[in-house]
């Protein structure tokens, strides 16, 4: 398949460009410096900013599916998020991309339902930490849930650079302790598996060890 990975030189952006090699797709990654990757076979990077149509629409056009795996540095209020998915969405929609995955930030949208008591604590408590990335992943949520695309929004619980293992727990009916968690390398292998599932179209599964 043709991917985009929007975030691909982040730690879990870089996991997800790996795997999906590895599986013999092809991967466009947009980054923002040229030496932000490796060169590798079937791996096209393209230097752009998330904040320019232009930019994004170019790496979207002719694609299967479009992967956002894009962070928020602590203390940091500039909504790359936000403004990322108000080009990517559109982008998508316009050139018929259909599929969208994104990692989606724990405590916000539907993942808040699926926390326990503890979890909606802690996640509260970051919430009045740092308010600005809550604010970002919140308004990301809303821009794809509000879409016509089949959007899939993955809420990995706290991350870790730990091993890719390929097991662990997901789905939608589910509540982690507020100790749950992951590493980058498991999220990227439950996305790559969701490439054309439809078990979680327009739906945010939780994934946790």
């Amino acid at each position: 398949m043709r991917l985009t990975v929007f975030g691909a030189s982040g730690r879990t952006g870089q996991c997800l460009v790996s795997q999906a090699l590895d599986l013999g797709h092809s991967v466009t990654a947009f980054v923002r410096r040229p030496d932000a990757l490796e060169p590798r076979a079937h791996l096209d990077v393209v230097v752009g900013d998330i904040a320019s149509f232009e930019d994004v629409e170019r790496v979207v056009n002719g694609q299967d599916v479009v992967l956002m795996a894009l962070g928020v540095p602590m203390g940091v209020a500039d909504q790359v998020c936000t403004i990322a998915t108000a080009n990517v969405v559109p982008a998508m929609q316009k050139y018929g991309v259909r599929r969208l995955l994104n990692v989606a930030g724990v405590g916000t949208g539907e993942s808040r339902g699926q926390l326990g008591p503890l979890g909606r604590l802690a996640t509260g408590a970051l919430r009045l930490f740092d308010r600005d990335a809550f604010r970002d992943k919140e308004s990301q949520d809303d821009l794809i849930r509000n879409s016509d695309l089949d959007w899939i929004n993955v809420c990995p619980p706290w991350l870790t650079n730990g091993p890719h293992t390929g097991v662990y727990r997901f789905g939608c009916d589910l509540h982690p302790s507020v100790t749950a968690r992951i590493s980058r390398a498991d999220v990227a292998d439950f996305m790559l598996k969701l490439l054309i599932d439809p078990a979680f179209v327009r739906k945010s599964p939780m994934v946790f060890y």
